[in-house]
């Protein structure tokens, strides 16, 4: 019950704060103009974002970028089930115990 109401009160406060910071950056917007001509806005950012993946360097980049995140998630994947299948290798079959061995073995 506890831990409940450490999340609850954990989530209240969270929530009051992201409404008062987010008033005063809404306020802050109005005041500087970024709501006046959102479509402009948006045009001009979308053209940049445009203009960025045209550039011949892009599509290396990016492809090495790419490719290095894909080579990390596969090691990962792959270390994962390696180290699974090596844990269950190691395990015996069949227990021994020790005074069965030393009669076992002891002649």
């Amino acid at each position: 019950m506890r831990r409940f109401f450490q999340i609850f009160w954990a989530a209240l406060a969270a929530l009051i704060i992201i409404l008062v910071v987010g008033g005063y950056f809404s306020e802050l917007a109005k005041e500087r103009g970024f709501y006046e001509h959102p479509s402009a806005r948006a045009e001009g950012i979308v053209g940049f974002l445009l203009g960025l993946a045209s550039h011949p360097a892009y599509l290396v980049s990016a492809s090495v970028v790419l490719g290095l995140a894909l080579g990390m998630w596969m090691d990962t994947a792959l270390r994962g089930r390696d180290l699974k299948r090596r844990n269950e290798a190691s395990l015996p079959k069949k227990w021994v115990h020790p005074r069965a061995a030393i009669i076992e073995f002891g002649d």
